[in-house]
């Protein structure tokens, strides 16, 4: 049975694994070295009121995906917003509605803070379509790229 709970600065080393593979399947490559990662999940989930990661597990142990989240503030959205930062399902549980039920905890999350919308920064439309498929299915409708700028 799927549970689904808050993750603790205790959860930094599950955090910081599934969010590594995320990364190594958007980007191709795959990373061996995660302390950094390890240290900064743990930094986030201890320091900061406003990145909250859920993760949802089978069993006592079997962690299968988690989705990570954060408030921010902009005229634009009508105020204070979510965005969704992270989400991953690992690959052998994907198509079983655990992505589903992970955003449905942060749509109930937004709804408790009166957030006016929820965002996401979505992949390559071309190479990643089961995930944007996955975002439309959820309601989310497209409003542009994202860029960055590194500092």
């Amino acid at each position: 049975m799927l549970k689904i709970r808050k993750a603790n600065i205790k959860d930094s080393v599950i955090v910081s694994n599934m969010i590594n593979k995320l990364d190594s399947e958007l980007s191709g490559i795959s990373y061996t070295e995660n302390e950094d990662l390890v240290k900064i999940s743990g930094e986030l989930l201890h320091e900061s009121v406003n990145y909250i990661v859920f993760l949802a597990y089978e069993g006592t142990d079997n962690y299968v995906g988690l989705i990570s989240v954060t408030e921010s503030n902009a005229v634009y959205a009508g105020g204070r917003f979510g965005i969704i930062h992270e989400l991953y399902v690992t690959p052998e549980r994907r198509s079983a509605n655990i992505g589903g039920q992970l955003f449905n905890v942060v749509k109930a999350l937004g709804k408790e803070k009166e957030w006016k919308r929820i965002e996401v920064g979505a992949p390559n439309s071309i190479k990643w379509g089961r995930t944007i498929d996955f975002y439309r299915r959820m309601g989310f409708e497209e409003i542009g790229p994202r860029m960055k700028f590194v500092l």
